[in-house]
């Protein structure tokens, strides 16, 4: 707890070294986009109404567009870079600057463009792709169905319990 208080004071006392945070997380933000192997995900996020705003602190990245699993890629940079990042999934990672901190962006930007392409041209990018379903339509936000009433039912029966399309109005 005491860490926390004190990081708390440093960024209430510190706001030019938020401010050079931010400003390095943009900048290889828009380093990548300029190269263009890789897709920064956040650049997506006006498509989607239920999104309201971005961590600027975190560099969400889509990896499948360079050619590589997030997995993979979290992998190469912790072993042959010594690059950890936040979160790795089946084609993104996130990469996170310290709020306060000047990590070299330009040594993370290079060691992802450094990373081999394995998925591209060889027809196995395919074969590993996670498949995911189609979504089917959607009947609320995720903040719709959290601010909506709820009521509590007995372990055994939330099995079977779902929202029915009256249930909204109904207040159920």
């Amino acid at each position: 707890m005491a860490s926390l208080d004190v990081a708390r004071a440093s960024l209430a006392t510190n706001r030019e070294g938020i401010g050079a945070s931010v400003e390095a997380a943009e900048s290889a933000r828009r380093v990548i986009r300029r190269l263009g192997r890789y897709a920064i995900v956040s650049d997506t996020f006006g498509l989607f109404p239920d999104i309201v705003a971005a961590d600027p602190l975190r560099i969400a990245i889509g990896t499948r567009s360079g050619g590589i699993s997030g997995h993979e890629a979290c992998r190469l940079l912790s072993r042959d870079h010594q690059i950890m990042v936040e979160v790795a999934t089946d084609s993104a990672v996130v990469a996170v600057v310290g709020a306060g901190a000047l990590p070299d962006m330009d040594r993370f930007v290079e060691a992802l463009h450094c990373l081999p392409s394995p998925l591209v041209g060889d027809g196995e990018g395919d074969r590993h792709r996670l498949r995911l379903p189609s979504p089917g339509p959607a009947r609320l936000t995720a903040r719709d169905a959290f601010l909506s009433p709820s009521r509590s039912v007995p372990a055994s029966d939330a099995v079977a319990e779902r929202c029915r399309p009256g249930d909204r109005e109904e207040g159920r």
